[in-house]
């Protein structure tokens, strides 16, 4: 039995024109552009997912969410959002994310229904 995935991406003006890649379990398993949703079959267990932005050559990974660990079970829909942080980006976030941290450009959160 397989189980599904299903993470969307909800309006934000803060990288309208940008595609972010989908990494299941360490594997690109398809692309997510703004204001969209995607649906993707995985097995019941454990999974690890991340979204990363894609680059404009793509050869090197782009910012990126840290990786979030769900289980899921046989015939269960698990839903996840991503999106920029939702907070006022001030000049030192901008610094941290590009020179530093580049885990907290995108967040990755399950939702609950």
């Amino acid at each position: 039995m397989t189980a599904t995935l299903l993470l969307t991406r909800p309006f934000r003006s803060a990288d309208l024109g940008r595609t972010y890649q989908i990494v299941l379990d360490g594997k690109p398993a398809g692309e997510l552009r703004a204001s969209s949703s995607v649906t993707l079959p995985v097995g019941a267990g454990p999974h690890m997912l991340q979204v990363r932005l894609l680059t404009l050559f793509r050869k090197r990974p782009g910012r990126r969410s840290p990786v979030v660990t769900f289980e899921v079970a046989d015939d269960d829909v698990t839903e996840f959002a991503c999106d920029p942080p939702k907070y006022p980006q001030t000049s030192w976030w901008w610094i941290v994310c590009m020179l530093g941290d580049p885990e907290r450009w995108l967040q990755l959160h399950q939702v609950r229904s």
